[in-house]
């Protein structure tokens, strides 16, 4: 925890899908503990997801793939 390993394999995730071309945003659901992670690595947080799966709620984040211009 805190090393920034979680952080850095996201990064090359979203680098590896901006590269490929493979799509135009990327899409996920989250605890609310781990918007911090998310945010700081671009996400924008879109709100209460509607998935229900345990006693939890789950909040809607979305990364969009930066466009060359």
């Amino acid at each position: 925890k805190r090393r920034g390993i979680a952080r850095a394999l996201l990064k090359e995730y979203l680098a590896r899908i901006a590269a490929t071309n493979a799509a135009d945003r990327v899409l996920l659901i989250a605890h609310e503990e781990l918007r911090h992670l998310y945010e700081s690595s671009g996400f924008l947080w879109i709100g209460p997801s509607t998935v229900h799966h345990g006693n939890r709620p789950w909040f809607e984040m979305r990364w969009d793939v930066p466009t060359l211009e």
